[in-house]
């Protein structure tokens, strides 16, 4: 929490300086959906220095919780249909 009240400070320090356009520094997160997919984009200010630690610490608890779901969640992966077959 102290970290997003700085970053806000920092993100509004810098609008008025720069000109620039207003952006969200506090957690959320998006889905897009698809046919076959529902992404989840995840959007969360951190030092940029351990973007990279922090990256890989909710990999490690998402892929936690979802293990935890007995099975109510699951990772899929990229399938493909073959409906013809070349003929020689």
């Amino acid at each position: 929490m102290i970290l997003q009240k700085t970053s806000q400070v920092a993100w509004d320090k810098m609008i008025g300086t720069y000109s620039i356009e207003n952006a969200r520094v506090t957690p959320m997160v998006s889905m897009t959906f698809d046919e076959n997919w529902i992404t989840f984009t995840l959007r969360y200010v951190v030092d940029y220095k351990s973007r990279r630690g922090i990256k890989s610490i909710l990999f490690d608890k998402i892929l936690t919780a979802i293990n935890a779901s007995e099975g109510k969640i699951e990772v899929a992966s990229a399938g493909f249909e073959i409906t013809a077959f070349p003929q020689k």
